[in-house]
């Protein structure tokens, strides 16, 4: 089933829903690879968005247990026309049941993952 395509990306599944976006599983058209999608929206806040693309850059595949970003693009819907960014990531499948585990503070999670 496909819900849509962003960029080079096919829209295969949503894996959560949140205040700020939604987070979608989908295929690079252009490999076959399963990816991650996150896609927030700026008209929420544009700053914590761009603080943890920035982390998320940062820390880039520096340890096995955290994300590797593949790219990060703005895009804007085709019906309502808003705005949004997509943070896409490589899709670890048992990692996805993290999507619906309760809110966690960023840092707190961060430190988990370095220990």
């Amino acid at each position: 089933m496909s819900l849509g395509q962003s960029g080079h990306y096919q829209l295969t599944e949503i894996l959560g829903k949140g205040s700020y976006g939604i987070v979608y599983k989908a295929i690079d058209i252009l490999n076959n690879e399963t990816v991650v999608i996150k896609r927030q929206y700026p008209d929420y806040d544009q700053r914590s968005i761009d603080n943890e693309v920035a982390v998320l850059r940062t820390i880039n595949c520096l340890h096995p247990n955290l994300l590797c970003i593949i790219e990060v693009f703005h895009g804007k819907e085709s019906g309502s026309g808003r705005s949004y960014v997509d943070i896409v990531t490589k899709y670890i499948p048992h990692t996805v049941n993290l999507v619906h585990a309760p809110r966690m503070d960023f840092l707190l999670l961060l430190q988990i993952f370095i220990k």
